[in-house]
């Protein structure tokens, strides 16, 4: 596990980590560094798959910027903007940005520095959404390639569409709107850098967007 600060100057590293990988003790080290706002977060899920999916997640998240920043996790603070994207609050390094996903026992932290960044994963279900969600979710140019690829590429085509503009819309920490719309067209295979760091295919590729300035994507094994 790459954890030099001054790299993430050049770079977007991204962690992949698989839940079921950790054992009790360890799931009982990382709640112990969850906060109280993360705490209540964590008390009002309802299973205990997706309570130690959250407490991967956002103890990992702390891990990691801990050992970038060489500061203890416990240490850290965060904050959110009107759009629920969280940062860290001054003087814990807000140079410093990452982005956080998880879904069915994976998760993903990308941690970069001088740039925005997004970084979005999808459990791959067995079928496709109902089609008329795609209109609130894709633009007409988005809508008619997915309609154009065959039945065994419908359901990639989809969630890896899906996968990118999710990505795309956390890095801008604006929520979905026209103007992000508009962005993410402008842009789309441009400043993207997609990337494989899966290791089953259940999953799309992780999609993650480095904007503003380029850098190079260096995956990461993670902790587990």
């Amino acid at each position: 596990m790459d954890s030099d600060y001054e790299s993430l100057g050049r770079e977007v590293h991204v962690h992949s980590v698989q839940v079921a990988r950790f054992d009790t003790m360890t799931l009982g080290h990382l709640r112990k560094l969850l906060d109280a706002v993360e705490q209540e977060r964590l008390g009002r899920l309802l299973t205990t798959a997706r309570q130690a999916e959250y407490m991967v997640a956002h103890g990992m998240l702390r891990t990691l910027l801990g050992q970038y920043l060489k500061l203890d996790p416990l240490e850290l603070r965060f904050t959110a903007n009107a759009y629920g994207k969280p940062a860290l609050t001054s003087p814990f390094g807000t140079e410093i940005q990452f982005n956080l996903a998880h879904t069915n026992d994976r998760v993903l932290i990308a941690v970069t520095r001088g740039r925005q960044v997004g970084v979005d994963i999808e459990y791959l279900a067995p079928h496709l959404p109902d089609p008329s969600i795609y209109v609130s979710l894709f633009t007409e140019d988005e809508r008619l390639a997915l309609a154009a690829l065959s039945p065994l590429l419908a359901q990639r085509g989809f969630y890896t569409a899906w996968t990118r503009k999710e990505a795309f819309i956390k890095a801008t920490g604006k929520g979905f709107s026209a103007e992000v719309e508009a962005d993410y067209k402008r842009s789309h295979g441009g400043d993207f850098a997609a990337i494989d760091a899966m290791e089953r295919v259940s999953y799309t590729p992780a999609a993650l967007l480095a904007f503003l300035s380029k850098g190079d994507v260096k995956p990461q094994g993670g902790g587990r």
